[in-house]
C-alpha cells in the first residue's frame, strides 16, 4: 500500500485552482509591485506629454494635423450620408415597384399580345405642275397619330380603386415596354403592339389607344386637312417572351445590390470615427499619467503574478493540503498553524481555500489532529514524528499532543532525509506521522521520506501540514 503511495507521488498533478489561490496568497507583494510600476509609468507618461506641451513647434504641427484630419472626416461623412440618402431613395423606389409594377407580374411563358396596323389616307395626288403648291402631309399626319398614342398615360388607364398606384412603367432601365408604336410614313401606316399580363389589361389599353386615335382624327381634320384612318390588320394572341423574365431577374439583382450597398454604407458610416485631437494640453498631461499608470499597474500585476506562478510550478512544494491527498492517497490528520502569523481577513480566506483551518485556534487544530490520530491508530501505542520541518516545530506539536494522548508514547524522530538519528528511530516499531512544512517542503523530499518509512516496515499513519 505504501509502495503504491510512493509511485503515485511520482506523478505530478497540477490543480489549477490551488495554483491560483497560492499565487493570490502573495497579494502583498503583487500590490506593492502594482503600486511601484503604476507610479513609475504614470510619472514617465506625464513627463513625456509635458515635454510635448512645452514644444511649440510640436503643438502647432499636431493642431494642423488635427484640423486637416477633421476636414477630411467631415467630407467623408458628408459623402457617405449623401450616398446613404440616395440608396434609401433607390430602395424605396424598388419597394414601390415590387408592390405596384405590372411589368413584374408577367409570366414570361404566357404573355398576352395585341397588334394593330392603321392605314392613313390624306387623298394626296401628285400634280407635277403644282409641286410646290401641293405638299404631301401624309407623313406628318401619321407621326401625329404616333405621338398622340405615345403620350397616353398608361398608369391612369389601368389604375383601379383597389390599387390606385398600379404602374406600367419599366422598373429597370431598358427598352421593354407595354405599348410600342412605329410608322411607315411613306405608305401612311401606323403599327401598334400592346403587351399585357392578362387579356383584360391588353383590351383595356387598346380601348384607350382607339379613343386617342379617334380624338386625334377629329383634331387633325381641323388643323391639317381631311383624311381617313382605317384598320389594315388586327390580331390578339398569347406567346412566350423571355425578355420579361430577364427584366424581373434584373430587378431582383438590382434590389439585392441596393440592399447590400445600403448595409455597407451604414457600416462604413458607423465605423467612421472622428479624429482625436492629440494636441498636448494640461489635461492631456494628466490623462497620459493616468493611462500609463493603469498600464503600469497591469504590468506589475502580470509580471509579479507570472513570477510567483512560475516559482510555484518549478519548486513543486506543498502549497495546498489537497496536494498530499491527491498525490499520495494518504490521510491528512490536520493542519497546524502556530498562531504567530499575522493574518488579515483576506489571508484567512485564501488560506482556507488551500485547506488550512486558519480561523481556528491552535487548541482547536490540535484537537482535530488528535481525533484523527485516534481514528487511524488502532492498537498501536507508539507514535514517531518525522518530517521535513525544523525539530523545534515538531517538538512544539509533540508538546500539544502529549496531554491529549496520555496512553500513547510520542517521540520526535526528525528529518529522515538529513538526520541519521531520525533514520535510526525508524527501526522502532511505531506508527509514523509525517510533519511537512507548508510552502517549504518539496514533494521529492516527501517521496524519499515515504520510501524510507516503507523500507522500515512501519505504517505511515498520515500527515500533518504545518506552517
Amino acid at each position: 500500500m505504501q509502495e503504491d503511495r510512493i509511485n503515485q507521488g511520482n506523478i505530478i498533478e497540477i490543480n489549477l485552482m490551488d495554483i491560483i489561490w497560492s499565487v493570490l496568497r502573495c497579494w502583498r507583494n503583487m500590490l506593492a509591485a502594482m503600486v511601484i510600476a503604476g507610479v513609475l509609468l504614470a510619472g514617465y507618461g506625464a513627463f513625456k506629454e509635458y515635454r510635448h506641451l512645452t514644444d511649440k513647434a510640436f503643438v502647432k504641427e499636431q493642431q494642423e494635423a488635427y484640423e486637416s484630419d477633421l476636414e477630411t472626416y467631415a467630407l467623408k461623412k458628408k459623402q457617405l450620408e449623401k450616398k446613404l440618402e440616395n440608396l434609401e431613395e433607390d430602395l424605396a423606389r424598388q419597394e414601390f415597384y415590387e408592390k405596384n409594377a405590372v411589368m413584374l407580374l408577367f409570366d414570361q411563358y404566357d404573355v398576352y399580345i395585341r397588334t394593330a396596323s392603321y392605314y392613313i389616307n390624306s387623298g394626296y395626288e401628285i400634280v407635277p405642275e403644282l409641286y410646290y403648291q401641293n405638299p404631301n402631309y401624309t407623313s406628318v399626319i401619321t407621326n401625329s397619330y404616333k405621338a398622340a398614342v405615345d403620350r397616353i398615360d398608361l398608369d391612369a388607364v389601368i389604375a383601379t380603386d383597389e390599387n390606385p398606384e398600379l404602374t406600367t412603367r419599366n422598373p429597370i432601365s431598358g427598352s421593354k415596354k407595354m405599348l410600342y408604336t412605329s410608322v411607315d410614313a411613306g405608305n401612311g401606316v401606323l403599327n401598334i403592339t400592346i403587351y399585357g399580363d392578362t387579356q383584360e389589361r391588353v383590351d383595356q389599353i387598346y380601348a384607350a389607344v382607339q379613343k386617342v386615335i379617334k380624338e386625334q382624327e377629329s383634331l387633325l381634320n381641323k388643323v391639317i386637312g381631311e383624311h381617313t384612318i382605317s384598320i389594315l390588320s388586327e390580331e390578339s394572341y398569347s406567346d412566350i417572351d423571355i425578355d420579361f423574365g430577364s427584366l424581373q431577374r434584373s430587378f431582383d439583382d438590382k434590389s439585392e445590390s441596393i440592399t447590400l450597398g445600403l448595409e455597407e454604407t451604414k457600416k462604413a458610416l458607423e465605423e467612421l470615427k472622428a479624429p482625436i485631437n492629440e494636441t498636448p494640453t494640461k489635461k492631456s498631461v494628466v490623462k497620459a499619467g493616468i493611462k500609463f499608470g493603469i498600464v503600469g499597474v497591469a504590468a506589475g500585476l502580470l509580471l509579479l503574478g507570472g513570477f510567483f506562478l512560475l516559482k510555484i510550478l518549478l519548486q513543486d512544494k506543498v502549497n495546498a493540503v489537497e496536494d498530499i491527498r491527491r498525490r499520495y492517497f494518504a490521510p491528512v490528520l490536520g493542519t497546524y498553524l502556530d498562531g504567530k502569523r499575522k493574518m488579515t481577513k483576506l489571508d484567512v480566506f485564501l488560506t482556507k481555500k488551500l485547506g488550512f483551518a486558519a480561523a481556528k485556534s491552535t487548541e482547536e487544530q490540535v484537537q482535530f489532529i488528535v481525533s484523527n490520530i485516534r481514528f487511524y491508530l488502532k492498537e498501536q501505542n507508539k507514535i514517531l514524528l518525522v518530517g521535513n520541518c525544523e525539530s523545534d516545530l515538531m517538538d512544539a506539536i509533540k508538546e500539544q499532543l502529549v496531554p491529549l494522548l496520555p496512553k500513547i508514547e510520542i517521540e520526535v524522530g526528525g528529518n529522515v532525509n538529513e538526520n541519521a538519528l531520525a533514520v535510526d528511530a525508524l527501526s522502532q516499531d511505531a506508527a509514523v506521522i509525517c510533519v511537512e512544512c507548508w510552502t517549504k517542503t518539496p514533494h521529492k523530499e516527501i517521496r524519499h521520506e515515504m520510501k524510507a518509512i516503507a523500507d522500515s516496515g512501519n505504517v505511515n499513519l498520515g500527515y500533518i501540514v504545518a506552517g
